[in-house]
């Protein structure tokens, strides 16, 4: 209840009544959340819309859609903890039930769009490397477990594995999930569960072929 988006909608709830605020967003969601609109963009920046807006609308209208000459690969949708979407799922309203409809999330709302100039192994990397700074150290499957994973998508990034090193990841983030002792171990299962299953062809290919221009180029991790 102590977050500032939640407390900003207050003044307006007690001047116009409950009533009124129902009529924005969808009946499980109502009202309205702030979408942080991040990446491969011609728009980017923060926009506050009604809970329920299709993730279309954020991304290829209020956003732009990607650069020009660029195709829209896919999405990451909810922040680091969140879910990777493709282009496919675009028509999925941005609420709390219908994300969790189709296994995502609605977490911080942001909508981080990559072109097909980007990596998706390269970018799980920079999920994880975040996950593994922020992990306080205070329980042993958070902790190893982040470390475990980045050295498995070292293997990936480097080409140097086999799709077993794929199976190792999966199995990781299940302990993680059920052994941590807070969200932050128990939800790296999303963005990794789902970057392999839909786009598990790039995961392959690094593996297959070695690392691509981007992995090979990366120096430097951001986040």
């Amino acid at each position: 209840m102590n977050n500032v988006e939640t407390l900003a909608n207050v003044p307006e709830i007690v001047r116009r009544g409950a009533a009124w605020y129902r009529t924005l967003g969808t009946d499980d969601s109502p009202g309205t959340k702030l979408y942080p609109l991040l990446g491969n963009l011609r728009r980017t920046g923060l926009v506050e819309a009604e809970m329920g807006i299709p993730l279309r609308a954020l991304a290829l209208d209020l956003g732009g859609g990607p650069p020009e000459g660029r195709e829209l690969k896919g999405l990451l949708v909810g922040g680091a903890a969140g879910t990777f979407l493709t282009p496919d799922e675009l028509d999925v309203p941005m609420d709390f039930g219908s994300l969790r409809r189709i296994g995502a999330v609605l977490g911080s709302g942001a909508v981080l769009a990559f072109d097909d100039t980007a990596c998706v192994v390269d970018l799980l990397w920079s999920v994880l490397s975040f996950f593994s700074h922020e992990s306080c150290g205070q329980c042993t499957p958070c902790r190893v477990g982040t470390a475990v994973l980045l050295d498995l998508l070292a293997k990936v990034r480097s080409g140097n594995g086999d799709r077993s090193v794929l199976e190792d990841m999966r199995r990781v983030v299940q302990v993680m999930e059920v052994a941590s002792l807070c969200p932050l171990g128990q939800s790296v299962g999303l963005p990794v569960g789902t970057a392999l299953e839909k786009f598990r062809g790039e995961f392959e290919a690094h593996l297959r072929e070695g690392p691509c221009p981007r992995c090979k180029a990366a120096t430097e991790v951001y986040v």
